[in-house]
């Protein structure tokens, strides 16, 4: 392939899904997810309202945000059928160059409130920006609201230019009177911002917290508990609670409860499963998997009674294989059939060891780069392979190996030169293994050994082969 071709294929390529924020379940529910959205919602147009602020938690690739923009979606296009609500879609990544989320909230709140009613909202959110902010300069402040009209960014500015020339008092007495100041304002904004929203009531979407900055992430539970307190508005954060608990034993060290300290701020938590199909009755990932195989029409590598097929399904699930990770899996696939033509994986027009190696070698490569780079140099150990399978020796009789084990037990031969066999079992695991190598080889063994394969692959897929 020239590298006028390569670059084409990079330039063309198209992502076969519409961005999140115009994604619908209608059009794109692989793993039948939109039940969650329904009683979500059902949950909204409840009287219940102790259960706010909510979570929809989920590991790093199990689609939150995609899961989450769908949702907002269907509250908006079909708002006749629920309750009148505004929705909010806050990402607090793309804020985070913000020193203080307060200022950014308040930005996304003001644009549903009618222009006659910002002025005195206005007034409002200038005091508490300046206590939550200490003293916050007027071109920021302009710049951050500038999406709501030159009348909100004057009053806001001027405000808060009066209130910072006034200084802060650093004597007890001045401490304790700012303190009462600043709640009796917070007080004042709560008022406003809920007698201007009317009977609508708000929704916030919180996404990406778990990619943010410690302090930053945690700032925004803090303002959403202690500010955003207020009749009718509803938060809903998105995030991985795993990555959530490691950034309070980081901030707040490992002795404390990190769950105990979630409960402060989260009422309820809606977990996002791997497995929703009954009728698949396999994982989310594996699902995806599937698909995109039929997208590439790579059908040899998802017939359900082959043993490649299998194999690949025990992989997920023994390792925990993300949605993302399946994505860069089928980006290795892709890419390998189109830097070589007649890779195994090109057509199913291949002997069944050459096509199951050649999927060793791009899962190694997908999953494992240091594994990777000793394939290359040749200086891996079987062991290596077995812990990547996240498999351990086992003397059994063959039938009860899984796929994964017997993979690692057929590589494990290409680094021994003998076979010690002290034991009536071991003689029986090593003939049983032998046996399964020529039925699985039964046109030919390959001259250099199944580590060739592999390597082949990791070449081709590292630019080298």
């Amino acid at each position: 392939m020239t590298e006028k071709e390569v670059e084409q294929m990079v330039t063309e390529r198209k992502p076969s899904r519409k961005p999140f924020e115009e994604t619908r379940f209608g059009e794109h529910d692989d793993f039948d997810r939109e039940i969650i959205a329904d009683n979500i919602i059902k949950l909204l147009d409840s009287d219940l309202t102790d259960c706010y602020p909510m979570a929809i938690d989920g590991g790093w690739g199990t689609g939150k945000s995609e899961f989450c923009h769908k949702l907002i979606n269907k509250l908006r296009d079909k708002k006749d059928d629920y309750k009148p609500r505004n929705v909010i879609y806050f990402d607090a990544f793309e804020a985070e160059n913000v020193e203080e989320p307060l200022l950014s909230l308040l930005a996304k709140i003001t644009a549903f409130v009618p222009k006659d009613e910002r002025k005195l909202v206005a007034s409002k959110i200038a005091p508490v920006a300046l206590y939550a902010c200490k003293v916050i300069g007027k071109g920021a402040l302009s710049h951050l609201l500038r999406q709501d009209g030159d009348e909100l960014i004057d009053g806001l500015s001027n405000a808060l230019h009066e209130e910072a020339q006034k200084g802060l008092d650093a004597t007890i007495d001045g401490l304790l009177k700012q303190y009462a100041q600043a709640k009796n304002n917070i007080d004042a904004l709560r008022t406003a911002i809920q007698t201007a929203l009317g009977e609508k009531e708000l929704v916030i979407f919180i996404d990406e917290l778990d990619r943010c900055r410690p302090d930053f992430a945690l700032n925004v539970f803090e303002l959403v508990k202690h500010i955003f307190d207020i009749e009718g508005v509803k938060f809903i954060f998105v995030f991985n609670s795993e990555q959530i608990k490691s950034m309070i034993r980081n901030r707040y060290g490992f002795d404390v409860d990190s769950e105990t300290y979630i409960e402060k701020f989260i009422k309820m938590s809606i977990n996002i499963p791997q497995i929703m199909s009954s009728y698949y009755e396999v994982s989310a990932s594996l699902r995806l998997y599937c698909l995109k195989m039929k997208e590439m029409q790579k059908d040899h590598l998802i017939k359900r009674d082959s043993f490649i097929y299998k194999f690949i399904e025990e992989f997920i699930k023994n390792n925990n294989i993300s949605l993302r990770g399946v994505e860069k899996l089928a980006f290795s696939i892709k890419f390998l059939c189109k830097m070589k033509q007649n890779n195994p994986l090109s057509s199913s027009n291949f002997f069944l060891p050459w096509v199951l190696f050649s999927m060793v070698g791009v899962l190694i490569f997908t999953f494992n780069k240091e594994l990777s780079r000793k394939i290359l140099q040749e200086n891996s150990a079987k062991e290596d392979y077995f812990n990547f399978f996240n498999v351990v020796h086992t003397i059994a009789p063959r039938n009860n190996l899984s796929k994964c084990q017997l993979i690692s037990e057929l590589i494990s031969f290409e680094f021994q030169t003998e076979f010690p066999q002290t034991t009536e079992e071991e003689r029986q695991f090593t003939q049983d293994i032998q046996e399964f190598r020529t039925a699985v080889f039964s046109n030919g063994y390959p001259s250099d050994g199944v580590l060739s394969l592999i390597k082949e692959t990791i070449k081709t897929l590292n630019f080298c082969g």
